[in-house]
């Protein structure tokens, strides 16, 4: 358990610092709070209101992934859907987000072997 809440701290303040970084360099401001939790069904989501929240599991993954999850909820504060300026978006901040989605698709599941609960 002490572990675990440890990860959850280091996930939280990594997703900080990245979010802070892609926020300047692609002026993706409007973001209220962000948040670690577990859960199964996604990596990641971003509320109407700006609010960032992250599965913190993601701390496992290859850092290309990592940036990729944050990447792709960030741009959800221009553009709350899947459309195609949505997924311009995701590709000028993680170009190479294809192979980041079919690393999650292929191996994803793997993320909860740590620190399980």
């Amino acid at each position: 358990k002490v572990l675990t809440e440890y990860m959850k701290q280091y996930s939280l303040a990594e997703i900080k610092r990245l979010v802070r970084l892609i926020s300047q360099k692609y002026h993706l401001t409007k973001y209220n709070r962000i948040a670690v939790r577990e859960v199964t069904s996604r990596w990641g989501s971003c509320s109407s209101s700006g609010n960032l929240s992250f599965n913190w599991r993601i701390i496992f993954a290859p850092q290309s992934v990592f940036y990729y999850v944050v990447a792709h909820e960030m741009s959800h504060l221009k553009e709350m859907n899947h459309s195609k300026k949505f997924w311009a978006l995701v590709s000028k901040i993680a170009p190479d987000y294809q192979s980041s989605i079919a690393w999650l698709k292929k191996y994803g599941i793997t993320l909860y072997q740590y620190c399980p609960k």
